[in-house]
């Protein structure tokens, strides 16, 4: 028997999965993720004795081993033929990519891997081949799931935005090392404040102790959207997106080219064939960019989208107010030199104006301005 409460969460998670997967993956490799599933519960592991129940590094391999592997080397052996018939650049970096066992254990393998295999997914995806790509989908949220379990990972969320990161303190987006991170904090101060999105951000910083399904949710949508068919959940997308959600619902019709603004039921069952394909859409790079997050709970999407639609939000008010401060680069420039003139550091003008620190050299380079 399972005895640790970070394995029954573990457990809650894998099973979430498999049941949001239902129907979805192929019949063989939904029994091997079943088995993964007893061989947790049983405590089955490769040491014997004191160690028996230690479900560490080497049984994960072991597991994955056994129940990944095989349908893993399938699918891109598949996808292997069409890089070499069309002559596909991504081959060279597929015919390297290692298998699930391999990576599983190693954490700093973890990324690469998962931006690989993303690419043979919609490959899949866009040859209609639904059954190769739920299983490759449902595969790397697993391999998700068990790395962050192995290597004691809580899910967290970038303080700037919507997206799960894995070793960072911001997302890729917002990386201190980028020239630009003095908006990111901007960004999170007004994300902070945004009122549709608080009790939502406050749900993520507990997270870890909620769980991926939480029960005793009262939002109606969210009931509706996990227990009905997808004709009357996809119904419910619409009419909250619509409602509550405009910054999402310009992007949704934008990208699904829609001739009207609004979205309806019908303009999602048209495109998606289920639940999990909307979630995996919106989710993807084209949309949200919200790589590492291995749960297809209906509670933390929900969540993303009213966190993810704040984000916009603070987006267009930073861009607002910059544009209201400075009708020009002239005025701009002129801001710029009078703080230099008053003693101000780079560093302080650059949180000052909102421009970065390259471009503020320039700016005083351009009028001659030194010391």
């Amino acid at each position: 028997m399972v005895k640790s409460k970070k394995n029954e969460v573990l457990l809650d998670n894998l099973q979430g999965l498999l049941k949001e997967f239902s129907n979805l993956a192929s019949e063989p490799f939904y029994k091997s993720l079943d088995a993964i599933i007893y061989c947790i519960k049983s405590g089955e592991g490769i040491s014997k004795g004191a160690t028996k129940f230690t479900w560490g590094k080497a049984t994960a391999k072991n597991i994955a081993t056994k129940h990944l592997n095989e349908r893993f080397i399938e699918l891109v052996n598949i996808y292997h033929v069409y890089c070499i018939d069309s002559k596909d650049l991504m081959y060279s970096a597929v015919g390297k990519v290692q298998l699930p066992s391999e990576v599983l254990i190693h954490n700093s393998k973890v990324e690469e891997w998962i931006l690989i295999v993303s690419e043979i997914t919609r490959y899949f995806r866009n040859t209609s081949n639904n059954k190769a790509y739920h299983d490759l989908e449902l595969m790397r949220l697993v391999i998700l799931v068990l790395n962050s379990h192995l290597f004691k990972k809580e899910v967290k969320s970038c303080p700037a935005c919507y997206r799960v990161i894995r070793n960072r303190v911001y997302c890729w987006e917002h990386s201190s090392k980028l020239p630009s991170f003095h908006r990111s904090i901007k960004l999170k101060e007004i994300l902070r404040n945004e009122q549709q999105s608080v009790r939502f951000l406050k749900d993520r910083e507990i997270r870890n102790i909620l769980g991926e399904y939480p029960s005793g949710n009262k939002l109606q949508f969210i009931q509706i959207i996990m227990c009905e068919t997808w004709d009357v959940a996809s119904a419910a997308i619409a009419q909250l997106v619509n409602e509550y959600l405009p910054s999402l619902q310009k992007l949704f019709s934008e990208k699904l080219e829609l001739e009207c603004i609004a979205i309806k039921g019908n303009d999602l069952t048209k495109n998606f064939d289920n639940l999990v394909d909307f979630i995996e859409w919106t989710y993807s790079s084209r949309i949200l960019d919200n790589r590492f997050e291995s749960s297809r709970s209906v509670f933390w999407f929900v969540n993303t989208l009213f966190v993810a639609d704040g984000y916009f939000k603070a987006e267009t008010q930073l861009a607002d107010n910059v544009d209201k401060r400075f009708k020009d680069t002239n005025s701009r420039d002129e801001e710029i030199i009078r703080l230099k003139r008053s003693g101000f550091s780079i560093r302080k003008i650059e949180k000052q104006v909102d421009v970065n620190r390259a471009q503020i050299h320039n700016i005083l380079n351009k009028w001659n301005i030194t010391g």
